[in-house]
């Protein structure tokens, strides 16, 4: 589960500079209408993977940047 907001706002306003980010998509319910807020709120599992595995690639480069 991920939050439905985040401490952004609050860390921005202490002059941390934050982006968001994340890959997830579910195009099958987006052609049929269904947004991330509608009554169909879903996540495909494939989208699920694809979104750890951007922030793991994301974390390991910064991480290991010299």
């Amino acid at each position: 589960m991920q939050t439905g907001a985040t401490d952004m706002a609050q860390l921005r306003a202490k002059g941390v500079q934050c982006h968001g980010i994340g890959p997830m998509a579910d195009d099958e319910d987006t052609l049929k209408g269904f947004g991330v807020h509608s009554r169909q709120e879903r996540i495909p599992e494939e989208a699920v993977y694809k979104h750890l595995q951007l922030f793991w690639q994301a974390v390991t480069s910064i991480a290991g940047a010299k």
